[in-house]
């Protein structure tokens, strides 16, 4: 089934539309048919209105619900994902995995910006898209200064990519199954096979994750609104890490922008 999808991406690539173009991925609804929220339908407003993208493509298997996602459909252009359970010999059985492998196979045959859809954008990627190699931030553990691995909820690479054909090469030793090894071919993997590589440019934290998943309440503190302030300035954007702070994101941002003034609500409104 993803030979199907990947025909699919080669085929988009080849038409005139989606050629020397500056292309957005996002992805979701690998799992189930789900609502775009609020939050998420603003989120990917925002990157709409500041990247400017030439092309937006909305990778999904379940095609999502609700009055958000009418608003968003009419911007985007569909990419429709096979249901599937391998990447060659790679048993992918969560979700999650299986968007690990899409992101990776749309950069390489298409080309362009991939970010999960609970990034906040700040600013204009087009300096990055004229570096003309795989782009990649630094995730770090909290607390330590070492890096941890390159994260993926934000890659930018141009087509046929050497660096990405050899992320997804990595998959042929693919373990995620256990959970010491979930985020194993995500993020730690990419940062001993990937650093050094000519085809690719490593960005410290600060550009993509300056917050990590462990101060993820940060967002929401009116308190802390201008400590978070600072610290993001000059980044290009800010993964929100909904994993670790769903509730809070359904709580503030059920139908608009809260009435309190965090850091993230003033973002949003801007919109």
């Amino acid at each position: 089934a993803i030979k199907l999808y990947r025909q699919n991406l080669r085929q988009l690539a080849s038409r005139n539309a989606f050629q020397d173009v500056k292309l957005l991925h996002l992805i979701y609804g690998l799992k189930q048919s789900e609502p775009i929220h609020y939050f998420q339908w603003a989120l990917i407003e925002r990157m709409i209105n500041t990247i400017k993208p030439d092309q937006v493509l909305f990778h999904y298997t379940y095609e999502p619900q609700g009055v958000y996602w009418e608003k968003l459909k009419t911007k985007v252009h569909v990419v429709k994902v096979p249901p599937f359970e391998f990447y060659g010999i790679a048993h992918l059985r969560h979700y999650a995995h299986k968007a690990d492998v899409v992101r990776l196979l749309a950069l390489y045959e298409m080309g362009g910006l991939y970010l999960d859809i609970d990034t906040l954008v700040f600013k204009s990627f087009d300096d990055l898209f004229s570096v003309g190699r795989l782009i990649l931030g630094v995730q770090r553990l909290p607390g330590s200064v070492e890096p941890f691995g390159l994260g993926n909820a934000v890659i930018l690479a141009p087509q046929n990519n050497g660096g990405i054909h050899a992320w997804l090469r990595s998959y042929m030793y693919f373990r995620g199954k256990a959970k010491k090894h979930w985020d194993e071919h995500s993020v730690r993997l990419p940062l001993k096979l990937l650093r050094r590589r000519e085809d690719v440019k490593v960005l410290d934290t600060h550009a993509f994750f300056e917050i990590d998943w462990d101060e993820a309440d940060l967002f929401f503190d009116c308190d802390k609104a201008a400590l978070v302030k600072a610290r993001v300035a000059g980044a290009y954007s800010q993964h929100l890490c909904e994993t670790f702070c769903m509730s809070n994101l359904l709580a503030d941002f059920k139908v608009e922008g809260p009435a309190n003034k965090s850091f993230l609500a003033g973002m949003i409104l801007e919109n």
